[in-house]
């Protein structure tokens, strides 16, 4: 089974891109070496993060693939960054690595200076709150929460829907939060996408701009993200669809 249209998009792209995002971030002679290197490393520490977190989401251990995620989401700001003029980055780099500026405080930097030239969001919202909306999804997962920990229990409808069981355990594995967070994972492949079109002329990143608007429309109308609403938080732990109502994607 090939999946939804946003999974088979997002698996093509991921390798290509990072490829594209490893040549636009990799460090010069003639730039400053340590400034450049801190998003080249961003970049290997997502790459990363995102591998452990899909490995981690087949195995049905849903609260580490989501908290890998909010790592992935972390360093998407620090890549952004990167990938801009290097008298505009260096100093906030700087800043960031001698911890005189938090990520809050790049974001907001980024947010002022460099996202309004951005295209819009998943839908016609701005970057801004696009990227808000990725980052308070991920946000209550930075440590080992009570809603982190809601990700290691699957509730499960028994004696028609009139009583709750709770099940907990090493994996008990849920489709719908397999799917959820694996939507969670294109969401970031798609945001690095669009900041290498936004950012670079590499020629492989423009051409993959056609297939990187396919994959903005095939999550934008998946049915486990709500258009027009708040949909961060619809990636909560529990989430249930009426009797009858699908879920799946095409």
């Amino acid at each position: 089974m090939l999946g939804p249209k946003w999974l088979q998009l997002s698996e093509r792209l991921s390798g290509p891109l990072f490829t594209c995002a490893g040549a636009a971030l990799a460090p010069s002679e003639s730039s400053d070496i340590d400034a450049s290197l801190i998003p080249h490393l961003a970049l290997f520490h997502l790459y990363h993060c995102l591998n452990a977190s899909i490995v981690a989401n087949r195995e049905a251990k849903y609260s580490v693939a989501v908290c890998l995620l909010r790592q992935c989401v972390e360093t998407l700001t620090i890549i952004d960054l990167g990938l801009q003029n290097h008298t505009y980055r260096d100093p906030l780099l700087h800043a960031w690595k001698d911890g005189k500026k938090s990520h809050g405080e790049i974001r907001r930097a980024l947010e002022q200076d460099v996202w309004p030239r951005y295209e819009h969001g998943l839908w016609d919202e701005s970057w801004r709150d696009y990227f808000a909306n990725l980052a308070k999804a991920v946000q209550p997962y930075a440590h080992y929460t009570p809603e982190l920990m809601g990700w290691q229990m699957a509730i499960r409808a028994s004696d028609g829907g009139e009583k709750l069981i709770v099940e907990t355990g090493e994996s008990p594995f849920d489709a719908v939060r397999t799917s959820r967070i694996t939507l969670l994972q294109a969401l970031v492949v798609w945001t690095l996408g669009r900041l290498l079109v936004e950012n670079t002329d590499h020629r492989e990143a423009v051409a993959y701009r056609a297939l990187l608007d396919d994959l903005r429309k095939a999550l934008g109308t998946s049915k486990l993200l709500f258009k027009g609403r708040e949909w961060a938080d619809e990636l909560v732990p529990f989430i249930w669809f009426k009797p009858g109502v699908s879920w799946q994607d095409q």
